[in-house]
């Protein structure tokens, strides 16, 4: 019976450490992704100061991109390809009525490249899990640009 215990006790701390590992992994990529696109926005608007909602703005952004990107990788991995065939094209249609803004496309690509970096299981995608992917992120950067433009009106610094 304490065999038992011991292979019980094994299996919970394997799987705490992998809980460990995770929250590193999400720690590193928020560091990175906060980092990278704050740059960006300070290279595109230099001289004006956006206050401290922006650093919610692009914490919320990330971690959305998180949670797309593990859930796109899921999805490739376990739904049947008619189930991703309607999710394309239901995302797609989705992505084709929204607005577009000015600097969309940059900040997309920089959010992307932190994709890339973290989670190289990307590289593994179908087709349509890539398209998933693109689609599901365009939507979240879509949310990141309604946020970031219904700040306050950039004050020009002195």
């Amino acid at each position: 019976m304490n065999m038992g215990t011991s292979e019980s006790e094994k299996r919970i701390r394997r799987l705490l450490e992998g809980f460990k590992q995770q929250d590193e992994l999400h720690s590193s990529f928020k560091n990175h992704f906060i980092q990278s696109i704050f740059r960006k926005i300070e290279s595109l608007f230099p001289g004006h100061d956006f206050g401290s909602e922006l650093a919610d703005h692009i914490l919320l952004f990330a971690e959305n991109f998180i949670s797309c990107t593990e859930s796109v990788i899921d999805k490739d991995n376990n739904y049947p390809e008619y189930r991703m065939n309607e999710e394309v094209n239901r995302m797609k249609k989705l992505i084709e009525k929204l607005p577009v803004y000015e600097h969309e496309d940059v900040l997309h690509k920089e959010a992307k490249k932190s994709i890339v970096k973290y989670f190289p299981e990307v590289f593994e995608l179908s087709a349509q899990g890539f398209r998933l992917l693109e689609f599901n992120t365009c939507f979240f950067n879509q949310g990141f640009m309604d946020n970031f433009y219904a700040l306050d009106k950039p004050v020009k610094q002195p």
